[in-house]
């Protein structure tokens, strides 16, 4: 007997909505509780410096909300092969910024003074954790992701690299040209790519990440800027 051809992926098995009655007045006080991180990104951007990329032009910068301070201690704890890799440090008066090396650059702000804990953070956690039934964000867990206009990332997973199989997304600053989309293989045309969708502003998502996948920034002049949360199974180690 011949075996039945799998059936494709369907939006709900890779992204889904989270239904945490979250409002945009949830996510103003965020934002104003992240202040002293979003600031940071503003100055790190406003100093015009190169910022590596794959991509000429455009880069992606990843702010942790954690209470770790120094990049030799955010590296040692890193999951999956992150802590394995090389990097460097530019240092600043009140952050830091690493570069280390995926298939692509990657390039971390990291504040000099503790930036936890966030209230209004820690609420979104719990009730993301209630509704995926699993830990979600927490002191290594939780970050700010932008990605400048023009950007994208290369086709990945986050399980083999980071240890992360599931992610939640709170969209902060975003327009319908950012995409996200998975494809059945890390070498996947555009054509074969299984899904794409756009994530709406205030609104809570759960991703799958061990699923090839890639976010991208067409706009040609606004940034995308969400918060990102791990989701950890509460059997993890």
């Amino acid at each position: 007997m011949t075996a039945a051809t799998p059936a494709p992926p369907t939006l709900g098995s890779l992204c889904r909505e989270l239904a945490i009655d979250w409002t945009a007045a949830d996510s103003a006080e965020l934002r104003r509780q992240a202040a002293g991180h979003l600031a940071a990104l503003d100055h790190y951007l406003a100093l015009g410096s190169e910022i590596p990329s794959h991509i000429s032009g455009t880069a992606s910068i990843c702010v942790p909300i954690t209470s770790v301070t120094d990049p030799v201690d955010l590296f040692a704890s890193a999951a999956g092969s992150v802590g394995r890799e090389s990097y460097r440090v530019e240092e600043y008066p009140d952050y830091h910024i690493t570069v280390h090396f995926s298939t692509v650059p990657v390039v971390i702000l990291l504040l000099k003074r503790p930036s936890v804990p966030l209230p209004k953070l820690e609420d979104l956690c719990a009730r993301a954790g209630a509704a995926v039934g699993a830990r979600v964000g927490g002191d290594r867990g939780s970050y700010f992701q932008l990605n400048l206009p023009k950007f994208g990332w290369t086709l990945h997973t986050d399980d083999e690299y980071e240890g992360v199989a599931s992610r939640v997304h709170l969209p902060v600053s975003t327009t319908p040209e950012n995409i996200f989309a998975w494809a059945p293989r890390l070498d996947s045309p555009r054509e074969d790519w299984l899904l794409e969708t756009h994530l709406e502003p205030d609104k809570i998502y759960q991703v799958r990440t061990d699923v090839p996948h890639t976010a991208i920034n067409r706009h040609s002049a606004e940034a995308r800027l969400h918060l990102i949360l791990d989701v950890t199974p509460d059997d993890a180690a």
